[in-house]
């Protein structure tokens, strides 16, 4: 077998076996919360299970404040890991910008949860203050969704998709069954927010 066919062969297999990880990482939290979301509901009733539902989506929308620079980090880690660069300077560059940014994003939160309980979500009086602490105690948390993805930048340019398929799995069972686990102790609503924080943790456990 010539030397060209060898490479094409070991880039198939590469490519068959991020394909694979990814799937896993991103089908068994979906399994999960088809058995917990029904427990939720029940257990929470429907408005604490919004504002759970709220809380995944925010932690989610918090990813639009890396302004493209965790795809900028991959393609940059790529390039000069292929031309035999070194880029640490400009990795650690960009990830002290996400962190001013996202630290500057969780101040305006925090200042405006009030703000936002009262003119923007609609919950009942009894929720009110649950609500506003649950807001402050989820924008602790975007500091580090938001670097999470530039540490996630610099895996997907050395492809070690293996690592990050782990990422989605972890953090989608903590997310689901961390709250039906705490339920048994009539924990506040805000801790049910402020748990999807620690949710992103994972992928620092490769650096």
């Amino acid at each position: 077998m010539s030397l060209w066919l060898k490479i094409k062969e070991a880039g198939n297999h590469r490519l068959i076996n991020s394909l694979i990880w990814n799937f896993s990482g991103q089908i068994l939290p979906l399994l999960a919360a088809l058995i917990c979301i029904p427990i939720l509901v029940d257990q929470l009733g429907n408005e604490r299970f919004g504002f759970l539902a709220i809380a995944g989506v925010v932690i989610g929308y918090f990813s639009l404040f890396d302004f493209g620079l965790g795809r900028a980090i991959t393609f940059i880690v790529a390039k000069r890991s292929a031309e035999k660069q070194d880029s640490n300077k400009i990795v650690n560059t960009a990830l002290k910008f996400l962190l001013y940014i996202s630290c500057f994003v969780l101040i305006l939160f925090v200042l405006a949860s009030d703000l936002i309980v009262k003119n923007i979500l609609t919950v009942s009086v009894e929720l009110k203050d649950e609500a506003s602490t649950a807001i402050k105690v989820l924008s602790i948390g975007l500091p580090f969704v938001i670097l999470s993805i530039g540490l996630k930048g610099i895996l997907e340019a050395h492809q070690l998709f293996k690592k990050i398929s782990f990422e989605p799995f972890q953090t989608g069972y903590y997310f689901l069954f961390s709250r039906r686990y705490v339920l048994f102790y009539k924990v506040a609503c805000f801790y049910f927010w402020g748990a999807g924080i620690i949710r992103v943790g994972p992928i620092f456990n490769w650096f």
